[in-house]
């Protein structure tokens, strides 16, 4: 008897819910169709957390860029390690925008073929 009190309680609800929103639903298209509208009801973006001392990673960066992880330094971690001839990149930024490797898109299929995990290609896995 309980679960039934619940469930019915649950689907009322729901009910109710979907009938405020009726009039969003109603007129879906035109809020998809418009291009100003991409942030109905949507707080502004922030900061959960800033903590006292923090270090910014900003800055221009040493970079070494491979085609494979195979091409790049085992030693590349150490203090001693030179890097004289590694390119320097801007961070925040992404190496495909500042002349590395191909740009992609990710709103297309992935580059590589997926079974039920990624099919790595092994001779093309920028690094």
């Amino acid at each position: 008897m309980k679960r039934l009190i619940l469930t019915t309680l649950i689907f009322c609800g729901l009910c109710t819910s979907a009938s405020a929103q009726y009039d969003f639903i109603h007129h879906i298209y035109d809020y998809i169709g418009n291009t100003d509208m991409y942030s109905l009801n949507q707080e502004e973006g922030r900061s959960y957390f800033i903590p006292e001392s923090s270090i910014s990673l900003n800055g221009n960066w040493k970079f070494c860029f491979g085609s494979v992880p195979e091409e790049i330094p085992d030693t590349f971690f150490q203090p001693s390690f030179n890097d004289r001839q590694w390119s320097n990149i801007d961070v925040p930024s992404n190496w495909e925008m500042q002349g590395f490797g191909d740009k992609q898109f990710r709103n297309v299929a992935a580059p590589f073929k997926t079974k039920f995990y990624p099919q790595i290609d092994k001779d093309n896995n920028p690094t």
